[in-house]
């Protein structure tokens, strides 16, 4: 099967800039979401190839690393969605 990284990528940053926007000051989303963001944002000049694993290992160290039970939900989601729709792996064989 072949996936259009680019085109997730930015897919990706369009909806998590979205929800970012909307969440609340101070809130577990815009925490969240902020971080996300952050993930997806680095190393963009560099070929989509390249970055996908990059993102997905952000996001699962991002997981790992946050302590607030609500951020961790969203980023969970978010990085087994990733893995799934880039085709990079099994979203059950990370977490």
């Amino acid at each position: 099967m072949s996936y259009d990284l680019a085109d997730i990528i930015d897919d990706y940053h369009e909806k998590c800039a979205t929800l970012l926007q909307d969440a609340a000051a101070g809130s577990a989303e815009q925490s969240a979401y902020s971080h996300i963001l952050q993930a997806i944002d680095r190393d963009k000049d560099r070929p989509a190839n390249e970055r996908v694993g990059g993102i997905a290992a952000t996001l699962m160290a991002l997981y790992r690393a946050s302590s607030h039970p609500e951020v961790r939900v969203i980023i969970q989601k978010w990085a087994k969605d990733f893995i799934r729709d880039t085709g990079i792996g099994d979203p059950r064989v990370h977490f």
